[in-house]
């Protein structure tokens, strides 16, 4: 494995549909402000009113699936928006086709009628978009500005490319990736593209 200049980083994300960028300061979803964890600790939590096996929800947008959520189990509380989902999944959808997913241990669900507003996964949470996996203990999706955040350290892994870093945002509607810092990049050339090094090399085969 070679060591990849942000440059081709950048480029190579490109031709995968995805902007890559690196910023030690970005606009992110602050996932406290989004959900009062003080609220979730043992001695704050409310009365349980319902359990409901196998969860599931469909957002659609002029007839079209635009997100599907579901859940092992979802637990709904007094005097709580927020619905905590056990092995939740969010299957993302563009002109009805699956575009990303996102999988986890458990998380927080928030709901608007029928609209997903935010939804947070923690333990082992992976993103799959396009031939690129994410992978971190925190990641976050809100509606208001489309975007999926993860918090701490986060993997970032494909076929060419491993990237390791920190508070990571993903634009759902831009497909622009944001980094914030303490990148660390490595690139594994395709088989094909070793083919060529060889042959352009002198006294490589032709």
């Amino acid at each position: 494995m070679r060591r990849l200049s942000s440059r081709i980083i950048f480029i190579l994300a490109l031709a995968a549909g995805v902007a890559l960028i690196f910023a030690n300061t970005s606009p992110r979803l602050d996932l406290d402000k989004v959900l009062d964890i003080s609220r979730l600790q043992p001695e704050h939590l409310p009365e349980l009113l319902q359990r409901i096996r196998d969860f599931h929800r469909i957002v659609t947008r002029d007839g079209k699936k635009l997100l599907e959520v579901s859940a092992k189990e979802a637990s709904y509380f007094r005097d709580e928006k927020a619905i905590e989902i056990l092995e939740p999944k969010l299957l993302f959808f563009d002109d009805g086709e699956q575009v990303a997913a996102i999988s986890g241990g458990r998380g927080y669900l928030l709901m608007d009628g029928n609209e997903v507003e935010w939804v947070d996964l923690s333990g082992n949470v992976e993103f799959q978009l396009a031939t690129f996996v994410i992978r971190a203990d925190k990641i976050a999706y809100a509606r208001d500005g489309d975007e999926v955040v993860t918090e701490g350290a986060t993997l970032v892994s494909s076929p060419q490319i491993e990237l390791k870093g920190r508070n990571l945002t993903f634009s759902l509607s831009a497909k622009t990736l944001v980094v914030d810092g303490d990148v660390d990049m490595m690139l594994t050339p395709s088989e094909q593209e070793s083919v060529t090094d060889a042959a352009s090399t002198p006294g490589g085969s032709s």
